[in-house]
């Protein structure tokens, strides 16, 4: 675990972690079909494939490739929820009096108090009052796998990279998953009005 120290003068307003309670978010409704119908139609494929071909050895690096595929989709169906389990543990929210910090998989990184009241906003609330405030940027729809045990590090850079002929996204500066995320974000707020006329 990172250590977080004080600047100067800087003051603890808040500190949390996420929820427990919250295992599922709005992206989950559609990727839990989505991966099991996938998994299903492998599996009807590749028991297909060998019925018919009696293991033939032509077919081989197709099964294997049907194999890594039902691989894939066991981690869409279970394991990504045992990836954001384990991040969620390691994971700390801080406000102070000049930033906002955030200890997630392992880094630390801040942001201007000032800068993060301006853009914070509540996503993904549920009825107990769990949600999502992003720090760093409004919510669009390339935030759909945030939180889910999807969202690997590789595709994310510093908004200019490429990858595959495709831009990688800036990481989102987020508290996921915070228990009272109206009283967390009214603090936020609060904190950050010294620098900005709201």
């Amino acid at each position: 675990m990172k250590q977080v120290f004080l600047r100067k003068d800087e003051k603890l307003l808040w500190k949390g972690r996420p929820s427990n309670d919250r295992k599922f978010c709005k992206a989950d409704y559609f990727l839990i079909p989505t991966f099991a119908l996938m998994l299903a139609v492998i599996c009807v494929i590749f028991v297909f494939a060998v019925r018919r071909s009696k293991l033939d050895a032509t077919l081989i690096p197709f099964l294997l490739a049907d194999a890594l595929m039902a691989l894939l989709c066991l981690y869409g169906l279970i394991f990504r929820f045992l990836r954001k389990n384990y991040i969620k543990k390691r994971c700390r929210y801080y406000i102070t009096t000049e930033r906002v910090i955030v200890v997630r998989k392992g880094r630390l990184r801040d942001l201007h108090i000032g800068d993060a009241a301006r853009v914070a906003r509540v996503t993904e609330k549920n009825r107990r009052g769990i949600g999502t405030i992003y720090l760093n940027q409004r919510w669009t729809l390339s935030n759909l796998y945030d939180n889910t045990g999807l969202d690997f590090d590789f595709l994310y850079g510093d908004g200019t990279q490429r990858r595959w002929g495709l831009p990688l996204r800036v990481e989102p500066l987020a508290f996921f998953d915070v228990s009272h995320c109206e009283d967390v974000l009214k603090t936020l707020k609060q904190a950050g009005t010294h620098f900005y006329k709201a």
